[in-house]
Parts: structure tokens; C-alpha cells; sequence
């Protein structure tokens, strides 16, 4: 119902899902530690400017992935 509210486009997006990897997936566990849920925010909308001005052939799923990695693992 909400991504149909929105259209499709939530500017927001980033403090939605970092509050979703931190609370609803084992994102800490992985870790070993619970970022900060804006420092996460942050992280993903710089990954999300990174990654459009780059425009690589790495779907974004594994692109992101890998910097959650090099960040927080």
C-alpha cells in the first residue's frame, strides 16, 4: 500500500531500511555490533550517490552488500 501511495518513489527510503536491517535481520549478528541507525542511514544514502554517479554493471544489491561489508564488518 505505501510504495503505491508514494508512486513508486520514497525519498526517504534510506532511514526505512536502515531501521529495517537493524531491526528485522541479523545485520548486528553479523557484525558483531549495532551501528547507529543514522549512521547507517547516512551510509546508505552516500552508497546510493556513490553508486548512481558511477552507473556500474553490478546489480545494486551486491554493490551495497560489499560496502556494508567494508564498513561495519
Amino acid at each position: 500500500m505505501y510504495y503505491a501511495d508514494v508512486d513508486g518513489n520514497d525519498d526517504d527510503w534510506a532511514t526505512f531500511y536502515s531501521e529495517w536491517l537493524l531491526t528485522r535481520t541479523n545485520f548486528a549478528h553479523l557484525f558483531g555490533r549495532t551501528p547507529v541507525r543514522s549512521g547507517l542511514t547516512r551510509d546508505l544514502v552516500q552508497f546510493d550517490e556513490e553508486y548512481a554517479a558511477s552507473a556500474p554493471s553490478e546489480p545494486w544489491p551486491a554493490w551495497y552488500a560489499k560496502r556494508l561489508v567494508a564498513k561495519y564488518g
